[in-house]
């Protein structure tokens, strides 16, 4: 089985960021750790190429943007500080232009953020997550749980609902006021079990934007069709890791409908 290695602290993260060239994505990729590297719109004709690093958990401990002559242009710094999560942001000038936070309980259950979202989430008897405001307490949401334990639906301040159906935990359906407004599919490879998500990992995944429509792409499955907007070409090595992924952004508003590569990214395992 394939293992994802840490890149210790004595590497640090501006190190790796502050240099204007490739030399420092090369000088780490001696080093035993994992990177996904994103080129978009695609590798052909980047105007931009982002370099991840990961760690044991699968958790991005470097995260560098640079433009197409090689120069970073934004870099984005993750720490853990007990339960606490934090995400600062820095432009080429290193200045921080943006901190969010995440705290999480005992169990990993996210229950505040700050930052973009300044949320408290309350995980309540009856199965379901409230989401207010740590501002004035305005409650925005109320999530419910199918039986497996994922957030299934959410409902607004105005009783307006969306709503995701399952098969096999996988959401296969999304929904609208119960009315089905679009369908995801996935590859048939299975997922390597160190890449699998926990139900808390999933649920936290839809809580920290509030979106149902974001589980597709974080749970246990390879995502290939999102609604009808996104296709995902991907490519894998003979244990099920993707190796190559092309995101294709459909566009129904034109007859015949025309696909554009939005992105592309290149998976490296050590």
């Amino acid at each position: 089985m394939k293992k994802l290695f840490i890149l210790y602290s004595g590497i640090s993260l501006f190190y790796l960021t502050a240099c204007s060239s490739d030399t420092t994505e090369n000088t780490l990729t001696e080093q035993p750790t994992s990177k996904v590297i994103t080129y978009m719109p695609s590798f052909a004709n980047y105007t931009t190429k982002k370099i991840q690093y990961y760690n044991v958990n699968n958790e991005i401990i470097a995260d560098t943007t640079f433009d197409n002559t090689g120069a970073w242009i934004q870099r984005v710094v993750r720490t853990l500080n007990g339960n606490i999560k934090t995400t600062q942001t820095y432009n080429s000038s290193n200045t921080l232009t943006g901190t969010n936070t995440e705290e999480f309980d005992s169990n990993g259950r996210l229950i505040n953020t700050t930052g973009e979202y300044n949320t408290v989430f309350t995980y309540n008897t009856n199965n379901t997550v409230t989401s207010s405001s740590s501002i004035n307490g305005t409650i925005y949401f109320t999530f419910s749980k199918n039986p497996d334990g994922i957030i299934n639906n959410r409902v607004d301040i105005n009783n307006s609902n969306v709503s995701l159906n399952f098969q096999n935990q996988l959401p296969i359906e999304y929904l609208i006021d119960g009315n089905i407004a679009g369908n995801f599919t996935y590859y048939p490879n299975p997922m390597p079990s160190n890449l699998l998500k926990s139900v808390t990992d999933m649920n936290n995944t839809i809580l920290r934007a509030y979106r149902l429509e974001h589980l597709p792409s974080s749970c246990n499955s390879y995502l290939k069709n999102w609604l009808w907007i996104y296709r995902y070409e991907r490519e894998f090595d003979a244990l099920n890791y993707q190796t190559h992924v092309k995101n294709i952004y459909i566009d129904t508003n034109v007859i015949p409908n025309t696909e554009t590569i939005t992105a592309e990214s290149f998976y490296f395992y050590n």
